[in-house]
Protein backbone atom coordinates (compact mmCIF):
# COMPACT_ATOMS: atom_id res chain seq x y z
CA UNK A 1 0.00 0.00 0.00
CA UNK A 2 2.69 2.41 1.06
CA UNK A 3 4.64 1.66 -2.03
CA UNK A 4 1.78 2.17 -4.24
CA UNK A 5 1.05 5.55 -3.03
CA UNK A 6 4.52 6.64 -3.49
CA UNK A 7 4.54 5.52 -7.23
CA UNK A 8 1.31 7.80 -7.60
CA UNK A 9 3.46 10.62 -6.21
CA UNK A 10 5.91 9.91 -7.87
CA UNK A 11 5.35 13.46 -10.40
CA UNK A 12 4.84 15.71 -7.35
CA UNK A 13 8.82 14.37 -6.02
CA UNK A 14 9.75 15.23 -9.23
CA UNK A 15 8.17 18.25 -10.24
CA UNK A 16 8.26 20.24 -6.71
CA UNK A 17 11.85 20.49 -6.63
CA UNK A 18 12.19 21.64 -10.33
CA UNK A 19 9.59 24.16 -10.37
CA UNK A 20 11.01 25.62 -7.46
CA UNK A 21 14.44 25.76 -8.63
CA UNK A 22 13.01 27.04 -11.74
CA UNK A 23 11.65 30.16 -9.63
CA UNK A 24 14.82 30.78 -7.84
CA UNK A 25 16.70 31.15 -11.28
CA UNK A 26 14.10 33.24 -12.77
CA UNK A 27 14.10 35.73 -9.71
CA UNK A 28 18.01 35.46 -10.07
CA UNK A 29 17.86 36.13 -13.46
CA UNK A 30 15.12 39.29 -13.18
CA UNK A 31 17.36 40.57 -10.24
CA UNK A 32 20.92 39.92 -11.20
CA UNK A 33 21.46 37.99 -14.24
CA UNK A 34 19.32 40.65 -16.90
CA UNK A 35 17.51 42.89 -14.75
CA UNK A 36 14.43 44.48 -16.57
CA UNK A 37 14.38 48.09 -16.89
CA UNK A 38 12.51 50.19 -14.38
CA UNK A 39 9.19 51.66 -15.79
CA UNK A 40 10.11 55.10 -13.87
CA UNK A 41 13.61 56.80 -13.86
CA UNK A 42 14.70 60.59 -13.59
CA UNK A 43 18.01 61.83 -16.18
CA UNK A 44 19.97 64.30 -14.54
CA UNK A 45 20.94 66.92 -16.94
CA UNK A 46 22.75 69.67 -15.27
CA UNK A 47 21.70 73.55 -16.17
CA UNK A 48 18.58 73.44 -17.58
CA UNK A 49 20.05 76.30 -20.48
CA UNK A 50 22.86 73.53 -21.11
CA UNK A 51 23.00 71.41 -23.66
CA UNK A 52 22.90 68.44 -21.92
CA UNK A 53 18.79 69.90 -21.18
CA UNK A 54 18.74 68.79 -24.81
CA UNK A 55 20.16 66.16 -24.88
CA UNK A 56 17.92 64.50 -21.66
CA UNK A 57 14.53 65.60 -23.66
CA UNK A 58 15.88 63.47 -26.49
CA UNK A 59 16.68 60.33 -24.58
CA UNK A 60 13.53 61.00 -22.29
CA UNK A 61 11.14 60.89 -25.71
CA UNK A 62 12.80 57.63 -26.53
CA UNK A 63 12.78 56.07 -23.58
CA UNK A 64 8.79 57.19 -23.60
CA UNK A 65 8.25 55.66 -26.62
CA UNK A 66 9.45 51.95 -24.85
CA UNK A 67 6.41 52.85 -22.16
CA UNK A 68 9.44 54.30 -19.78
CA UNK A 69 8.40 57.22 -17.48
CA UNK A 70 11.48 59.59 -17.55
CA UNK A 71 11.33 63.11 -16.27
CA UNK A 72 14.57 65.51 -15.97
CA UNK A 73 16.17 67.06 -12.97
CA UNK A 74 18.86 70.17 -13.54
CA UNK A 75 21.24 70.49 -11.48
CA UNK A 76 23.48 73.95 -11.23
CA UNK A 77 26.82 72.44 -11.42
CA UNK A 78 28.78 68.99 -11.89
CA UNK A 79 29.23 68.44 -7.83
CA UNK A 80 25.38 68.43 -6.98
CA UNK A 81 24.41 66.44 -10.12
CA UNK A 82 26.99 63.60 -9.05
CA UNK A 83 26.09 63.89 -5.69
CA UNK A 84 22.35 63.24 -6.85
CA UNK A 85 22.79 60.78 -9.14
CA UNK A 86 24.96 58.53 -6.25
CA UNK A 87 22.59 59.18 -3.38
CA UNK A 88 20.07 56.21 -2.88
CA UNK A 89 17.16 58.20 -2.19
CA UNK A 90 16.76 59.49 -5.37
CA UNK A 91 15.33 58.15 -8.29
CA UNK A 92 17.77 59.48 -10.80
CA UNK A 93 19.52 56.62 -12.63
CA UNK A 94 20.61 58.46 -15.72
CA UNK A 95 23.66 61.71 -16.27
CA UNK A 96 25.75 62.73 -18.67
CA UNK A 97 29.60 64.53 -17.97
CA UNK A 98 31.70 66.00 -20.85
CA UNK A 99 35.04 64.94 -21.33
CA UNK A 100 36.76 66.76 -18.52
CA UNK A 101 34.76 64.28 -16.12
CA UNK A 102 34.67 61.48 -17.30
CA UNK A 103 35.87 59.68 -14.42
CA UNK A 104 33.10 59.47 -11.90
CA UNK A 105 33.98 60.38 -8.50
CA UNK A 106 32.36 57.50 -6.96
CA UNK A 107 32.03 53.75 -7.33
CA UNK A 108 28.55 54.21 -7.29
CA UNK A 109 28.60 55.99 -10.90
CA UNK A 110 29.61 54.12 -14.20
CA UNK A 111 31.01 55.94 -17.10
CA UNK A 112 28.78 53.65 -19.76
CA UNK A 113 29.56 55.03 -23.14
CA UNK A 114 30.53 58.42 -25.08
CA UNK A 115 27.15 59.01 -26.70
CA UNK A 116 27.96 62.83 -28.19
CA UNK A 117 31.11 64.53 -29.07
CA UNK A 118 30.41 68.36 -28.42
CA UNK A 119 32.15 71.27 -29.77
CA UNK A 120 34.08 74.49 -27.51
CA UNK A 121 32.49 77.08 -28.91
CA UNK A 122 34.52 80.56 -27.98
CA UNK A 123 32.69 83.68 -29.27
CA UNK A 124 34.24 87.17 -28.98
CA UNK A 125 32.13 90.79 -29.02
CA UNK A 126 35.02 93.40 -29.85
CA UNK A 127 36.24 93.10 -33.37
CA UNK A 128 39.52 93.76 -32.97
CA UNK A 129 40.01 90.39 -30.64
CA UNK A 130 40.78 87.71 -33.37
CA UNK A 131 42.64 85.52 -31.41
CA UNK A 132 42.20 83.76 -27.66
CA UNK A 133 45.76 85.09 -26.74
CA UNK A 134 44.39 88.75 -26.73
CA UNK A 135 41.96 87.88 -24.08
CA UNK A 136 44.13 88.98 -21.31
CA UNK A 137 42.34 92.14 -19.01
CA UNK A 138 38.96 90.61 -20.93
CA UNK A 139 35.93 89.98 -19.25
CA UNK A 140 35.19 86.26 -19.75
CA UNK A 141 32.60 84.07 -19.14
CA UNK A 142 32.90 79.87 -19.40
CA UNK A 143 29.98 78.84 -17.12
CA UNK A 144 30.32 78.67 -13.47
CA UNK A 145 33.58 77.89 -11.75
CA UNK A 146 34.42 74.14 -11.47
CA UNK A 147 31.94 73.57 -14.81
CA UNK A 148 33.19 71.50 -17.41
CA UNK A 149 33.68 74.55 -20.06
CA UNK A 150 35.48 76.48 -17.40
CA UNK A 151 37.87 74.30 -16.88
CA UNK A 152 38.18 73.72 -20.60
CA UNK A 153 38.27 77.53 -21.06
CA UNK A 154 41.37 77.98 -18.43
CA UNK A 155 43.35 74.98 -20.66
CA UNK A 156 42.94 77.26 -23.79
CA UNK A 157 43.63 80.55 -22.23
CA UNK A 158 46.85 79.01 -20.84
CA UNK A 159 47.83 77.45 -24.41
CA UNK A 160 47.70 80.71 -25.57
CA UNK A 161 49.38 82.19 -23.28
CA UNK A 162 47.12 84.94 -22.76
CA UNK A 163 47.74 87.53 -20.20
CA UNK A 164 45.95 86.91 -16.70
CA UNK A 165 41.71 87.28 -17.58
CA UNK A 166 39.08 88.61 -15.70
CA UNK A 167 36.52 85.42 -15.22
CA UNK A 168 33.05 86.45 -14.85
CA UNK A 169 30.90 83.59 -13.13
CA UNK A 170 27.70 83.63 -14.28
CA UNK A 171 25.59 80.81 -15.81
CA UNK A 172 24.93 80.00 -19.74
CA UNK A 173 21.94 82.54 -19.93
CA UNK A 174 23.47 84.86 -18.29
CA UNK A 175 26.27 85.38 -19.71
CA UNK A 176 24.70 85.20 -23.42
CA UNK A 177 22.38 88.28 -22.01
CA UNK A 178 25.70 89.94 -20.31
CA UNK A 179 27.55 89.36 -24.09
CA UNK A 180 24.87 90.63 -26.54
CA UNK A 181 24.23 93.66 -24.14
CA UNK A 182 28.17 94.71 -24.27
CA UNK A 183 28.36 94.03 -20.20
CA UNK A 184 31.51 91.11 -21.39
CA UNK A 185 33.93 90.58 -24.00
CA UNK A 186 33.62 86.85 -24.66
CA UNK A 187 32.54 83.06 -23.93
CA UNK A 188 33.38 79.98 -24.00
CA UNK A 189 30.44 77.86 -24.56
CA UNK A 190 30.28 74.11 -24.54
CA UNK A 191 27.48 72.35 -26.68
CA UNK A 192 25.85 71.13 -30.31
CA UNK A 193 25.73 72.95 -33.42
CA UNK A 194 21.95 73.15 -32.56
CA UNK A 195 22.16 74.46 -29.18
CA UNK A 196 20.25 77.30 -28.82
CA UNK A 197 22.77 79.56 -27.69
CA UNK A 198 25.04 78.66 -30.45
CA UNK A 199 22.18 79.58 -33.13
CA UNK A 200 21.68 82.83 -30.92
CA UNK A 201 25.41 84.12 -30.54
CA UNK A 202 26.63 82.76 -33.98
CA UNK A 203 23.83 84.86 -35.87
CA UNK A 204 24.35 88.35 -33.71
CA UNK A 205 25.75 90.79 -35.80
CA UNK A 206 28.18 92.50 -32.95
CA UNK A 207 29.70 88.35 -32.31
CA UNK A 208 31.92 86.19 -33.88
CA UNK A 209 33.25 82.88 -33.22
CA UNK A 210 37.27 82.52 -33.01
CA UNK A 211 39.44 79.81 -33.73
CA UNK A 212 42.05 77.86 -31.14
CA UNK A 213 45.41 78.63 -32.13
CA UNK A 214 47.54 75.24 -32.34
CA UNK A 215 44.60 73.28 -31.27
CA UNK A 216 46.30 70.21 -32.95
CA UNK A 217 49.26 70.56 -29.91
CA UNK A 218 46.70 71.30 -27.05
CA UNK A 219 45.08 68.12 -28.41
CA UNK A 220 47.89 66.08 -27.96
CA UNK A 221 48.52 67.38 -24.78
CA UNK A 222 45.09 67.13 -23.35
CA UNK A 223 43.80 63.24 -24.12
CA UNK A 224 40.40 64.56 -22.94
CA UNK A 225 40.01 67.10 -26.09
CA UNK A 226 39.61 66.94 -29.64
CA UNK A 227 40.82 68.99 -32.60
CA UNK A 228 38.25 69.44 -35.61
CA UNK A 229 37.43 71.64 -38.60
CA UNK A 230 34.56 73.21 -38.94
CA UNK A 231 33.55 74.34 -42.15
CA UNK A 232 33.10 77.43 -43.48
CA UNK A 233 29.08 77.85 -43.87
CA UNK A 234 28.51 74.86 -42.15
CA UNK A 235 26.15 76.23 -39.46
CA UNK A 236 24.16 78.55 -42.16
CA UNK A 237 25.04 78.44 -45.69
CA UNK A 238 22.61 81.04 -46.54
CA UNK A 239 24.04 83.19 -43.54
CA UNK A 240 27.52 82.51 -44.33
CA UNK A 241 28.35 81.32 -40.99
CA UNK A 242 31.45 80.75 -40.45
CA UNK A 243 32.78 83.14 -43.13
CA UNK A 244 35.62 80.75 -42.98
CA UNK A 245 36.87 77.17 -42.09
CA UNK A 246 38.13 77.33 -38.49
CA UNK A 247 40.09 74.85 -36.38
CA UNK A 248 38.13 73.87 -32.97
CA UNK A 249 38.28 71.58 -29.68
CA UNK A 250 35.89 69.27 -28.92
CA UNK A 251 34.97 66.65 -26.00
CA UNK A 252 32.88 63.68 -25.70
CA UNK A 253 29.98 63.39 -23.87
CA UNK A 254 29.84 60.29 -21.49
CA UNK A 255 26.11 58.88 -20.29
CA UNK A 256 26.48 58.19 -16.56
CA UNK A 257 24.55 55.49 -14.90
CA UNK A 258 23.81 54.40 -11.28
CA UNK A 259 25.52 51.55 -10.64
CA UNK A 260 22.22 49.41 -9.69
Amino acid sequence: MQFSLLYKQRWSWLYIPILVLSGILLTLAATEWMPLPPRNLSIVAGDQAGNHAQLAKRYRDVLEQKNINASIVYTKDWDELSKTLARPAQTAQLGFAQGLYAKPPTAAIQALAVVAREPVWVFARLPAVTQISQFGGLRVAAGTAGSSAYKVAQLLVAHANAGPVLWQNLSNAAAVNALVEGKLDALVYIGGADSPIVRQLSRTPSIHLLPVEHAVSLAARESLLRAFSLPHGSIELVGDIPPRDLTMMACFTHLLVRES
